[in-house]
């Protein structure tokens, strides 16, 4: 069977329970007005997906770290869906009844059957780093990030753009609809402790200056012992990024 299946036990196991000391830190730090709304991204492997114990390793995870499932986000790829047609069915209803949300990962680069978006009801569809790489120099791919950007809005997901690294993407991307962005334009992975710091100054802010925006979709994503910096709405003018609202 290979490790991927006890190592990705053991890394939601480990992002869940430094998620919920987040939270738990967060609520005593901070007044009531600042809420926690936050949820950490965890990227699920095909085996992974396809392993008949998730659900109960999910359940156990989520009980023994006191974490909710709705600050839970799992990331699959269109691979997962294609090879996992049934199963994935039954997963998406089952995670749902659980308020774990799921986010279609790398959008766009596989052969997933676009009906699919309808029929597993996908919270967030993230669009692969590849189009944004090119979105300045094609118009092609222009057209068709923003034949996605619309197609996801009418199924009513929210829509991450992967991989940006310069304003002129994220004000591009803003200008197409794109809700979020994630790319070193905002920073580089970082470990438990840089996050921490970051997401705590975050919350500082928001104490300082209530009016401060604030989304319900900030997002904490978490790979392996590494988590990435805070999936930034594109539309806030922070760490940098200047866009018209």
């Amino acid at each position: 069977m290979g490790l991927i299946i006890p190592i990705g036990k053991e890394v939601i196991r480990l992002s869940c329970e430094q998620f919920q000391q987040w939270k738990e830190r967060w609520l005593q730090q901070f007044p009531r007005n600042v809420p926690f709304n936050f949820h950490i991204n965890l990227n699920l492997s095909v085996r992974q997906f396809s392993d008949p114990d998730l659900l109960s390793n999910l359940d156990q995870i989520l009980n023994a770290s006191g974490l909710s499932g709705h600050n839970l986000t799992l990331e699959v790829t269109e691979t997962a869906l294609l090879d996992n047609d049934n199963l994935a069915t039954h997963l998406f209803k089952a995670l749902a009844s659980r308020h774990i949300q799921i986010a279609l990962d790398d959008f766009g680069t596989g052969y997933c059957s676009l009906s699919y978006l309808q029929r597993f009801k996908a919270q967030t569809l993230k669009i692969d780093r590849v189009f944004v790489s090119k979105l300045l120099d094609d118009p092609g791919t222009e057209a068709i990030v923003g034949a996605i950007v619309t197609l996801a809005h009418h199924l009513g997901m929210c829509v991450v753009a992967e991989g940006i690294e310069i304003p002129e993407q994220a004000e591009r991307l803003l200008a197409l609809g794109v809700d979020l962005g994630q790319g070193f334009l905002f920073g580089k992975p970082l470990p438990p402790s840089g996050t921490s710091a970051l997401l705590f100054d975050w919350g500082q802010r928001l104490v300082s200056n209530p009016d401060t925006p604030f989304s319900a979709y900030h997002t904490l994503s978490c790979y392996a012992k590494e988590v990435e910096p805070l999936e930034i709405p594109i539309l806030q003018r922070i760490y940098g990024l200047r866009a018209e609202s």
